[in-house]
């Protein structure tokens, strides 16, 4: 079945496309799994996702999919990314989800922060080259922005739904403002988008190092002299588009944009147009050079349906059979 030339439709960033029969759709894309390790010795699982032939001087994006998503959860963001020349590095953070050490239970930020670094000094090292450009989802944004606070090799920051004020939107999602609570006051676990996840840890990370706060945001944006760009909901429910705007404004370490959109929640996956609006964006922003303001002319060209769908299944597949395979290697080695 060849690819429709019929306008595209996105859902659920790649998340909300059906299961049914694979189909078969020249992919425009390789993926293939690589392996790095955090300053800790977490073992990160990263996916290197290329164009068939990318060029010598191709950009080199990393992906972070954010909370309570998996590398192949943003499959069509990156395959949106190398159709139009980029590569890109995305990866399951260590203690979450998917195929890196650890589980979500004892999620922090530092971990996800550490897990961005390790990915990013991977693409260096593959790629032979020090600029690279970071693509973000909601809460990773945070881990985003602590990075380029100290790495002016980070040329640009594309978030969507990013989240600037830690703390508040945590206690959007959770009900309660678990920072103000006593430490041996707090449950031993609370359910995060569907997971069972101990606050302490996350807890003692904010305390620690204040990772989760506004004006940590607000700081590290001081610092980025790179493009920052925020695509958010006017009605997302947990990221407030007044507090993104009063970041950049008081953040202005270089130019700063937002891109709001009408309507799409947090999640802009029930919404096809606004997939279809940020797709494009970001995948503009991201393999253009200059100005982010400028980047509406760059031409970009999107997959169609099935060559999505085809992808979906492809990666649950790919994900089942690399995480039946961990257990047997680590036999083999012992």
């Amino acid at each position: 079945m060849a690819a429709t030339a019929a306008a595209p439709v996105y859902q659920g960033l790649g998340r909300a496309l059906t299961d049914s029969d694979a189909v078969e759709v020249r992919q425009s894309m390789k993926t293939e799994r690589l392996d790095t390790r955090t300053s800790r010795g977490g073992r990160v699982a990263v996916w290197r996702s290329a164009p068939g032939d990318p060029a010598p001087d191709c950009p080199v994006v990393v992906l972070n999919a954010g909370f309570a998503r998996r590398m192949r959860d943003v499959g069509s963001i990156a395959l949106c990314l190398a159709r139009n020349g980029a590569v890109v590095y995305r990866f399951d953070s260590v203690d979450h989800l998917g195929l890196s050490d650890g589980g979500i239970t004892a999620f922090t930020l530092t971990a996800m922060t550490e897990s961005l670094q390790a990915a990013i000094e991977l693409a260096r090292s593959v790629e032979n080259q020090s600029e690279v450009r970071l693509v973000a989802l909601s809460l990773s944004n945070l881990a985003a922005y602590r990075l380029a606070a100290r790495d002016s090799d980070i040329d640009r920051i594309m978030a969507i739904s990013g989240v600037v004020h830690g703390l508040r939107t945590l206690e959007k999602v959770l009900g309660h403002n678990y920072a103000t609570v006593e430490f041996d006051d707090l449950p031993e676990r609370v359910r995060v988008l569907g997971h069972e996840i101990d606050p302490r840890p996350l807890w003692t990370d904010q305390k620690n190092t204040g990772c989760l706060t506004y004006s940590s945001a607000i700081e590290q944006l001081k610092k980025i002299a790179a493009p920052v760009v925020n695509c958010v909901a006017a009605d997302d429910p947990w990221v407030d588009i007044g507090d993104c705007s009063h970041a950049f404004d008081e953040g202005s370490g270089g130019d700063r944009m937002i891109i709001k959109l009408p309507y799409s929640g947090h999640d802009p996956g029930g919404n096809p147009g606004a997939i279809t609006t940020i797709l494009q964006k970001m995948t503009r922003m991201a393999v253009s050079t200059g100005s982010p303001h400028d980047a509406d002319s760059f031409p970009v060209d999107l997959p169609g349906f099935d060559e999505l769908l085809e992808l979906r299944i492809a990666e649950r597949s790919r994900e089942m059979s690399e995480q039946t395979a961990a257990p047997n290697e680590r036999k083999a080695a012992r």
